[in-house]
């Protein structure tokens, strides 16, 4: 991850920002509030957000939703544990 943060800051002169979802507090809270800051800092029709997301995740074609898993967390306590919905975070962004 770092690499590629390195080669979109270095080569294409791109603001990066790493954000690592945490289950320390609500991982949909800490996704919502970084595009946020990023909209109100960055909101214009020349801009470009790039959301590179490493972890686990699953679709739940039951919810019809992404969900993108906090990384301290492994599958069985995922399943019933803090996640963000993808989809309500893209919500924002529209």
């Amino acid at each position: 991850m770092e690499d590629l943060e390195r080669i979109f800051r270095t080569r294409f002169k791109f603001q990066t920002n790493i954000v690592a979802l945490n289950a320390s507090s609500k991982p949909q809270h800490q996704m919502d509030r970084s595009l946020i800051t990023f909209i109100e800092q960055n909101d214009g029709p020349r801009n470009l957000l790039i959301v590179y997301y490493t972890g686990h995740g699953v679709y739940r074609n039951d919810y019809k939703r992404l969900e993108l898993w906090a990384e301290s967390l492994n599958y069985h306590e995922s399943r019933r544990g803090p996640y963000v919905n993808w989809h309500r975070s893209e919500d924002i962004l529209r």
